[in-house]
């Protein structure tokens, strides 16, 4: 039987109608899992049991569709199963049954047959933890809060100690590079100075803690060799080393991103030949991404428990559209939705001298399965393709989406195998194209000049009609592409 479990009944409505209850418990490593029939909704009783207690009471007030942190004295609201979950796992880990809003509190009901009530449970929560944890660096990017979750497991070896130690750091000087967008240089003054300061009060460590050996009545030569055994075991000293540490320098800690985390490189696509040589775009592989993605247990609860829209007469996202609801490839509710997205942007100053040699076309895409709250956020959008702006223009959108095409049409036809949580093949496809007027114009084959007789992509109209637009009603008919 687990050392603490709770059990979370929800009430009934008309978005999951068939939910009944949910339960979170602690895994082996101190995380918390919750797991319920479907979806996540109010929560309106809070019952624990540990050896021989219970306690039963209402968790919160109804307010929407949220629910309240238990622990005191956290007062966060969350309506999502996940970010309820690793919330608890980052803020809450060592919850007990002292930890819980005393108003939440019944001490006078008691627990018959709790063990045989619960076993079963507590073995479904360590199956479902061995099933669903997943490969990489042990962590998990909750992209709800953009949190690292790391496992706490008090039973760990030095060898996995020091894993997390390295994970942590890495993590670090990664988020300073791609979010905080940090030059490489001033990471690396960021990396010399945490080593020189540590290495500083090391020093002084040494020399106090040698003092005090010698003072218990130790030799020199036995004080001097149980400092060495402990500098070798020192894994912060050996993280923060400027001479020989893992993150010593540019080079080193690319090195330590791609062979930890779920990296997946760009392939290098000859699209053409100039006076100049061979021309190149870069793809990433788009199989590679969405099995990188399903590995992230945020994104796999996302697309196992899709918020669905039963109000036929409310429109909140794109699925809730004639279009969408009329594609019968669509109509399986497991279909990945690929939302992409293309524009054009200057890595140099736009107003420089150099504006125009390096503009780019950046290809990304997110996905309609997340929760329309999270697909704007940085971590869910996916960069696919590169390509310089000139080369688009000299040998077209054809050759350069040429095998993001090729992906698509085999990921819709044939699916992807061996996605994480997914048995069999994995289907989708393109959902929408997005974009500013010019690229969209551009991809579409439509007139590029706004300055031009039809210029409209949406219908037939000519830029003479204006004068009578909105004026009298449409007569020309829209476009079919």
């Amino acid at each position: 039987m687990a050392t603490n479990i709770i059990k979370i009944k929800f009430t009934g409505c008309s978005t999951y109608p068939n939910i009944t209850d949910a339960n979170f418990d602690k895994d082996c490593n101190g995380n918390i899992v919750i797991t319920c029939n479907e979806g996540f909704k109010m929560v309106q009783g809070l019952e624990c049991v540990e050896e021989e207690w219970r306690y039963q009471n209402p968790i919160c007030k109804r307010t929407g569709d949220e629910i309240c942190c238990p622990i005191y004295p956290c007062k966060s609201l969350f309506k999502i199963k996940s970010s309820f979950s690793s919330h608890l796992t980052r803020k809450h880990h060592n919850w007990t049954k002292d930890s819980f809003n005393q108003q939440f509190v019944n001490d006078n009901i008691t627990c018959d047959s709790a063990e045989t009530e619960y076993s079963a449970i507590d073995k479904e929560f360590t199956d479902q933890f061995d099933d669903t944890e997943h490969e990489g660096t042990g962590d998990n990017i909750d992209i709800e809060t953009n949190e690292t979750i790391t496992d706490n497991n008090e039973d760990c070896s030095i060898d996995d100690y020091e894993s997390n130690l390295m994970t942590s750091f890495a993590l670090f000087y990664l988020k300073l590079q791609a979010k905080q967008l940090v030059p490489q240089s001033t990471i690396q003054f960021i990396v010399e100075e945490i080593g020189n300061l540590y290495s500083l009060g090391w020093e002084n460590m040494k020399k106090m803690l040698k003092r005090k050996l010698v003072e218990q009545g130790l030799s020199n030569e036995v004080a001097e060799q149980l400092l060495v055994e402990i500098q070798n075991h020192n894994l912060f000293l050996h993280a923060t080393d400027i001479d020989e540490g893992p993150f010593r320098s540019t080079y080193r800690r690319n090195i330590y991103y791609k062979s930890k985390f779920r990296h997946v490189p760009p392939v290098k696509c000859k699209i053409g030949q100039n006076i100049k040589g061979p021309v190149y775009s870069y793809y990433v592989h788009l199989e590679k991404l969405i099995a990188s993605l399903f590995q992230d247990r945020s994104v796999l609860d996302q697309y196992n428990n899709p918020i669905i829209n039963f109000n036929r007469n409310e429109l909140h996202d794109i699925r809730d559209g004639t279009h969408f609801k009329s594609n019968p490839f669509f109509q399986d509710n497991s279909r990945i939705q690929i939302m992409l997205y293309q524009d054009a942007f200057e890595i140099v100053n736009p107003i420089g001298a150099a504006k125009t040699k390096h503009k780019m076309i950046g290809i990304h895409f997110t996905l309609g399965n997340f929760y329309p709250w999270n697909r704007s956020k940085i971590d869910t959008i996916q960069l696919v393709a590169l390509c310089r702006d000139k080369d688009l223009s000299e040998f077209g959108a054809e050759v350069v989406f040429k095998n993001f095409i090729t992906d698509c049409k085999r990921f819709e036809n044939e699916g992807f195998f061996d996605v994480n949580g997914i048995t069999g093949p994995l289907f989708g496809t393109v959902i929408s194209c997005l974009g500013d007027n010019l690229g969209s114009h551009y991809l579409g084959g439509f007139v590029e000049n706004f300055s031009g007789e039809y210029w409209c992509r949406f219908c037939l109209h000519a830029k003479s009609d204006k004068d009578i637009l909105p004026k009298e009603p449409r007569t020309k008919i829209t476009r079919t592409v």
